[in-house]
């Protein structure tokens, strides 16, 4: 779904980060999830690359990443 319409059909506020380093990334899902009240439904959509570790473990790629992609193996086996 198109960010303008997330924020005009749902009303939400939509901030948007493209190719930023890991830090970044990470300090800003902390500033996002640390701003919340229990009455909150915060949305977090992730549309991004992945890193599988020597043991499988399935990792976000951020901007600073530099090794092989695997995008997609999250979806192996789910159902």
């Amino acid at each position: 779904m198109p960010v303008a319409a997330l924020a005009e059909i749902g009303g939400f506020d939509v901030e948007v980060v493209r190719n930023e380093r890991a830090h970044v990334v990470s300090v800003g899902i902390d500033d996002f999830f640390s701003d919340r009240s229990p009455g909150d439904t915060p949305l977090l959509d992730l549309s991004c690359h992945g890193l599988k570790s020597e043991s499988g473990e399935l990792y976000f790629a951020a901007g600073n990443t530099v090794h092989c992609c695997y995008g997609g193996a999250s979806s192996r086996g789910a159902s």
